[in-house]
């Protein structure tokens, strides 16, 4: 009980936009991005910020719920260099079921089952199902002439292993990669962050910086270890 009180307060303390601050330190690190991926784009306000960072990028916006894909649109009509993909990414083509969020959060919405996420979380529901277009990274790159992905900002509530494992031609080509990692069994299925960043470590990247601030999720910046 103590632990999750002080998880509370550690949340409500946290600036609220700290993340934004990942963006600067991978622009002054790394320089220019030619080509940025965001799955799990939610309404736009990242991939506002992301076109802010690198106005001359090609970012490439991924939502699968349809009503906020419109707002993520909306958002970004008028930012010529996004992209926006009504689409969810994973391993298979077709389609698959979201189980979408709604309470406190609707941006906890996942092609996974939730699990631990509502007891973490009870203010978040998880009351209806629909069914999203599904694709690899890869089909979708090859449809799209996409060659390769230079960063990628993922917030995909446990589907990124998943993703990225169907997707190895453009995940072998990713420089910089900042990603959503469960520190529980958040949603069914979901690989534990030592999973995960072993399966990274074994494609080439490492971790730069770890922002574990929470008992049930984090995120982790990982780059290429040779760029």
């Amino acid at each position: 009980m103590i632990k999750r009180i002080i998880n509370k307060v550690l949340r409500r303390n946290k600036p609220v936009h700290e993340h934004y601050y990942v963006l600067d330190l991978i622009s002054e690190k790394f320089g220019e991005m030619k080509s940025v991926l965001e799955a799990g784009a939610h309404k736009g306000t990242d991939t506002v910020k992301i076109a802010e960072k690198w106005p001359n990028a090609k970012i490439y916006a991924f939502e699968p719920v349809p009503d906020i894909f419109q707002e993520l649109k909306s958002a970004t009509s008028d930012i010529n260099n996004v992209q926006c993909e009504h689409l969810a990414l994973g391993a298979q083509e077709g389609t698959i079921t979201m189980h979408v969020s709604s309470g406190r959060s609707d941006g906890s919405s996942s092609i996974l089952k939730p699990k631990e996420h509502v007891d973490f979380h009870p203010d978040v529901s998880f009351e209806h199902e629909i069914e999203v277009p599904l694709m690899s990274l890869d089909k979708w790159a090859a449809e799209n002439h996409v060659d390769s992905i230079d960063f990628m900002w993922l917030d995909m509530q446990g589907a990124e292993y998943e993703m990225l494992n169907a997707s190895s031609n453009i995940l072998n080509k990713v420089k910089v990669l900042f990603t959503e990692v469960s520190l529980i069994e958040t949603y069914e299925g979901v690989p534990l962050y030592n999973e995960f960043r072993a399966f990274l470590e074994s494609k080439g990247f490492e971790v730069y910086k770890e922002y574990l601030y929470w008992e049930d999720m984090g995120n982790v910046l990982f780059v290429r270890r040779d760029t």
